[in-house]
């Protein structure tokens, strides 16, 4: 079975701005893999990033958060994922 390899994230503004990934690799190396992070850590973020990639755009947004307000500055963000083919 196909698995994530690697998640990059660039450019990535949340909690009013508080908080910015600027440019983040998570390399998961195939494995199985646990974010452990503080309450406000961006661990929902996370999920609501990814999972916007192979979704529909109707439900991109969560009920706390319109997708679309992760978006808020004039440069670009990137969300990619690098899958390890079988």
């Amino acid at each position: 079975m196909s698995r994530i390899n690697r998640i990059r994230i660039v450019n990535l503004n949340y909690n009013h701005h508080a908080i910015r990934i600027d440019d983040e690799l998570f390399d998961l190396g195939r494995e199985h893999t646990l974010f452990s992070l503080r309450n406000g850590g961006g661990k929902s973020v996370l999920v609501q990033m990814i999972s916007s990639l192979f979704v529909r755009k109707r439900y991109r947004d969560s009920n706390e958060r319109p997708f679309a307000s992760y978006f808020s500055s004039n440069q670009p963000s990137f969300i990619m994922v690098e899958w390890a083919l079988d």
